[in-house]
C-alpha cells in the first residue's frame, strides 16, 4: 500500500494547461461554445490574482489560487486529464485519488519496488508527488 499527497496542488497547476483542459471539459457536450466561453472565464478567474500580504499588494503570477471556488473544480480537471491514459496494469490493484491525495495498492516485492512502479507510472506534468 502507497499513499501520495500532490505537493502544493494548486498553484502548482499550470495556467497554460488549464486552458485546454477546461476547453475540452466544457464543450464535450456542447460543442458550439469552443473556443469562445473557457478561455475567457479561465482568464478571468486565474490571470487577475490579486491578494493581500499585510499592507501590500501582490498578483499570483503560477497556478490556481486557493481562495478561488472555482479552484477545486479546475484541479479536478487537470490530473485526470492524464489518469485517462494510465494504462490498466494487473499489478495495480487499487488506484484512487481525492484532490491532492493518492491511494494505491500496487504488487511487487518490495516496498521500494512498489515505490519505484508508482513513481514511473503515476505523474502529472508539473506536479510532484512525495
Amino acid at each position: 500500500m502507497l499513499s501520495a499527497d500532490i505537493e502544493v496542488f494548486y498553484p502548482n497547476v499550470p495556467l497554460n494547461a488549464i486552458h485546454d483542459v477546461v476547453e475540452n471539459a466544457v464543450t464535450k457536450y456542447h460543442e458550439e461554445i469552443k473556443g469562445k466561453l473557457d478561455h475567457e472565464l479561465c482568464s478571468i478567474v486565474n490571470n487577475y490574482l490579486v491578494f493581500r500580504y499585510g499592507s501590500n499588494l501582490f498578483v499570483q503570477t503560477n497556478g490556481l489560487a486557493r481562495g478561488v471556488a472555482c479552484s477545486l473544480y479546475i484541479a479536478n480537471l487537470y490530473t485526470p486529464a492524464f489518469e485517462e491514459h494510465m494504462p490498466v496494469d494487473p499489478n495495480v490493484l487499487i488506484y484512487k485519488r481525492y484532490i491532492d491525495d493518492i491511494f494505491t495498492i500496487i504488487i511487487r516485492d518490495s516496498h521500494k519496488e512498489a515505490l519505484t512502479y508508482a513513481k514511473e507510472r503515476v505523474v502529472f506534468p508539473s506536479l510532484k508527488l512525495t
